[in-house]
């Protein structure tokens, strides 16, 4: 479905607040830390792309915030980010903050996801310097009975690469709020797929800032909204005046498949220059169509295997925004997911 002129906020905010009003510091830092590589302490102080006074959630999430590393990556390196119980009360703050040196490469994974009842918050800074790379793949996980939020906040220094990889459900709400910025022949490329169901709720926002000359992003962002579930993929892409022979695709496309299911795919574009090569952004509705349930049943599938292959077929076309290991523990994950919102895991392919 399209934007939605009567809907105010496509994240109900009110659900926050019964545990913002509860907040106390967690005892210590929420993530635990799995490196490899040329990699240690150090870098980019927290705080450079996430102000604390850049919102309501942000503050809260400072507030509860127990503590944090920033590391620094110096070669090749592998980073692994997973959840740990830290002492937290209502709230599980979670921080980390990751530079990239010039000319260094990074495989990172981040998993997010909190205790039962617990708000969870989870925030990743990311620094590329000038002709790095970095492969990021996040995969939500959070608990359906409490709300949630996370971001990733990523600066492309000169010549830098990323590759961005977004998984997961929603919880009884869960907002992600990713924001890059997109420095001189910088590239980035973005793939999402995210699923709701049974009351499940997600609203996922990208923005992207071409800052720099020469500048290039490709971005698709899929969502599935299956039995009462509600699944919004949205965002904005800029080009800025000085962003001058840049490039940018920015896709937006939701699956309504059940009963009570709703979703929004709503990608905007802003270009602030005459000299750019291309800027295209495009919605859709997806959709199995009668043919391909009847092809698939003809074959001996049920109902719910049929949907499960199509919709598993949807979300191994976004792996791709990731290279290497991460593309294979992506083709895991999925199966995670699947399970999580009702789907049949086995039918998922393999890498």
């Amino acid at each position: 479905m399209s934007d939605s002129p009567t809907l105010k906020h496509y994240t109900d905010w009110g659900a926050y607040e019964p545990f913002l009003a509860h907040m106390s510091r967690c005892a210590e830092d929420g993530f635990s830390y799995e490196l490899g590589g040329d990699v240690g302490d150090g870098g980019t102080q927290m705080g450079a792309l996430l102000p604390p006074d850049e919102s309501k959630i942000v503050a809260a999430h400072y507030a509860a915030l127990g503590g944090s590393r920033s590391l620094l990556v110096s070669g090749r390196a592998t980073i692994s980010l997973v959840p740990r119980d830290a002492g937290c009360g209502h709230a599980a703050s979670r921080h980390s903050t990751i530079t990239v040196a010039p000319g260094a490469s990074l495989d990172l994974k981040v998993m997010v996801g909190a205790g039962s009842g617990q708000l969870d918050l989870s925030f990743v800074e990311l620094v590329l310097g000038a002709g790095s790379a970095a492969n990021v793949l996040v995969y939500l996980r959070p608990s359906a009975d409490a709300p949630s939020a996370s971001g990733l906040r990523a600066a492309l220094g000169d010549g830098s690469r990323l590759n961005y990889l977004l998984m997961g459900s929603g919880s009884s709400m869960h907002h992600q709020d990713d924001r890059v910025v997109l420095g001189k022949s910088s590239r980035l490329r973005a793939g999402a797929f995210l699923a709701s169901s049974n009351g499940m709720r997600i609203d996922r926002f990208l923005g992207i800032d071409h800052l720099g000359d020469d500048s290039s992003s490709s971005a698709t962002s899929m969502g599935v909204a299956l039995e009462g579930g509600y699944t919004v993929v949205r965002g904005i892409v800029r080009i800025t005046e000085s962003a001058v022979r840049s490039r940018t695709e920015f896709t937006a496309g939701v699956a309504l498949m059940g009963e009570g299911s709703r979703g929004y795919a709503v990608p905007m574009l802003e270009v602030h220059t005459g000299e750019v090569l291309e800027a295209k952004h495009h919605s859709f509705e997806a959709k199995p169509n009668a043919d391909q349930l009847f092809y698939l049943r003809s074959r001996g599938l049920s109902e719910s295997e049929a949907k499960s292959l199509i919709i598993s077929g949807m979300a191994t076309a976004q792996l791709d925004a990731v290279e290497g290991k991460l593309s294979e523990e992506a083709s895991s994950l999925l199966s995670d997911l699947m399970s999580r919102v009702g789907l049949e895991a086995s039918l998922v392919p393999r890498i």
